[in-house]
Protein backbone atom coordinates (compact mmCIF):
# COMPACT_ATOMS: atom_id res chain seq x y z
CA UNK A 1 0.00 0.00 0.00
CA UNK A 2 3.16 2.50 0.82
CA UNK A 3 4.55 1.57 -2.45
CA UNK A 4 1.25 2.25 -4.65
CA UNK A 5 0.72 5.28 -2.68
CA UNK A 6 4.62 6.70 -3.59
CA UNK A 7 4.61 5.57 -6.50
CA UNK A 8 1.45 7.77 -7.20
CA UNK A 9 2.28 10.66 -5.30
CA UNK A 10 5.49 10.59 -7.79
CA UNK A 11 3.67 9.81 -10.81
CA UNK A 12 1.30 12.55 -9.97
CA UNK A 13 4.31 15.18 -9.37
CA UNK A 14 6.09 14.40 -12.58
CA UNK A 15 3.13 14.90 -14.61
CA UNK A 16 2.45 18.00 -13.09
CA UNK A 17 5.55 19.28 -13.85
CA UNK A 18 5.81 17.68 -17.50
CA UNK A 19 2.65 19.45 -18.52
CA UNK A 20 3.64 23.58 -18.06
CA UNK A 21 6.55 23.16 -19.98
CA UNK A 22 4.92 21.78 -22.56
CA UNK A 23 2.10 24.49 -22.81
CA UNK A 24 5.14 27.07 -22.75
CA UNK A 25 6.64 25.55 -25.54
CA UNK A 26 3.45 25.45 -27.43
CA UNK A 27 2.89 29.06 -26.83
CA UNK A 28 6.20 30.40 -28.28
CA UNK A 29 6.31 28.45 -31.29
CA UNK A 30 2.66 29.11 -32.41
CA UNK A 31 3.32 33.02 -32.04
CA UNK A 32 1.35 34.66 -34.94
CA UNK A 33 0.49 37.56 -36.39
CA UNK A 34 -1.80 38.72 -33.49
CA UNK A 35 1.62 39.37 -31.45
CA UNK A 36 2.46 41.44 -34.59
CA UNK A 37 -0.31 43.07 -35.09
CA UNK A 38 -0.76 44.19 -31.34
CA UNK A 39 2.69 45.83 -31.48
CA UNK A 40 1.71 47.90 -34.54
CA UNK A 41 -1.39 48.71 -32.90
CA UNK A 42 0.49 49.82 -29.92
CA UNK A 43 3.01 52.20 -32.13
CA UNK A 44 -0.04 54.18 -33.61
CA UNK A 45 -1.16 54.79 -30.42
CA UNK A 46 1.99 56.17 -28.93
CA UNK A 47 2.02 58.26 -31.40
CA UNK A 48 -1.49 59.26 -31.52
CA UNK A 49 -0.68 60.36 -27.62
CA UNK A 50 2.40 62.02 -28.87
CA UNK A 51 0.35 64.26 -31.31
CA UNK A 52 -1.64 64.99 -28.60
CA UNK A 53 -0.02 65.94 -26.12
CA UNK A 54 2.19 67.69 -28.15
CA UNK A 55 5.69 65.89 -28.27
CA UNK A 56 5.49 65.27 -31.48
CA UNK A 57 5.64 68.44 -34.48
CA UNK A 58 3.40 67.17 -37.70
CA UNK A 59 6.31 66.47 -39.67
CA UNK A 60 7.56 64.01 -37.29
CA UNK A 61 4.38 62.41 -36.73
CA UNK A 62 4.27 62.00 -40.61
CA UNK A 63 7.33 60.16 -40.65
CA UNK A 64 6.48 57.56 -38.08
CA UNK A 65 2.98 57.06 -39.62
CA UNK A 66 4.96 56.36 -43.36
CA UNK A 67 6.86 53.73 -41.48
CA UNK A 68 4.08 52.31 -39.67
CA UNK A 69 2.61 52.01 -43.15
CA UNK A 70 5.74 50.07 -44.98
CA UNK A 71 6.07 48.02 -42.25
CA UNK A 72 2.22 47.04 -42.88
CA UNK A 73 2.84 46.93 -46.36
CA UNK A 74 5.86 44.38 -46.15
CA UNK A 75 3.46 42.15 -43.34
CA UNK A 76 0.95 42.20 -46.02
CA UNK A 77 3.12 41.23 -49.24
CA UNK A 78 4.74 38.39 -46.69
CA UNK A 79 1.55 37.15 -46.06
CA UNK A 80 0.47 37.43 -49.14
CA UNK A 81 3.20 35.20 -50.88
CA UNK A 82 2.24 31.58 -49.50
CA UNK A 83 -0.38 32.97 -46.68
CA UNK A 84 1.99 32.77 -43.68
CA UNK A 85 4.61 34.47 -42.11
CA UNK A 86 7.83 31.98 -41.68
CA UNK A 87 10.35 32.72 -39.63
CA UNK A 88 12.67 34.99 -41.56
CA UNK A 89 9.61 37.56 -41.94
CA UNK A 90 8.94 37.11 -38.43
CA UNK A 91 12.55 37.93 -37.53
CA UNK A 92 13.08 40.74 -39.92
CA UNK A 93 9.08 42.34 -38.89
CA UNK A 94 10.54 42.33 -35.28
CA UNK A 95 13.35 44.14 -35.93
CA UNK A 96 11.38 46.31 -38.13
CA UNK A 97 8.87 47.06 -35.46
CA UNK A 98 11.84 47.37 -32.80
CA UNK A 99 13.39 50.73 -34.73
CA UNK A 100 10.20 52.31 -35.05
CA UNK A 101 9.99 51.79 -31.42
CA UNK A 102 12.93 53.36 -30.98
CA UNK A 103 12.42 56.08 -33.58
CA UNK A 104 8.92 56.57 -31.85
CA UNK A 105 10.49 56.91 -28.50
CA UNK A 106 13.39 59.61 -29.96
CA UNK A 107 11.17 61.48 -31.59
CA UNK A 108 8.79 61.87 -28.57
CA UNK A 109 11.47 62.72 -26.34
CA UNK A 110 13.87 65.16 -28.60
CA UNK A 111 13.17 68.27 -27.10
CA UNK A 112 10.90 69.56 -29.94
CA UNK A 113 7.14 70.04 -29.49
CA UNK A 114 4.38 71.26 -30.95
CA UNK A 115 4.60 74.53 -29.08
CA UNK A 116 8.40 74.73 -29.83
CA UNK A 117 8.29 78.54 -31.24
CA UNK A 118 5.81 80.09 -28.25
CA UNK A 119 7.54 82.09 -25.83
CA UNK A 120 6.73 81.06 -22.20
CA UNK A 121 4.16 84.06 -21.16
CA UNK A 122 1.68 83.84 -24.35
Amino acid sequence: MKKTLIGTVFAAVMIAGILPTTGMAQGYYRRGRSNVNARESGQRARIREGVRNGSLTRGEASRLYNEQRRIESYERRSIRDDGRLDYRERQRLDRMLDRSNRDIYRQKNDGQNRYYRRRWYW
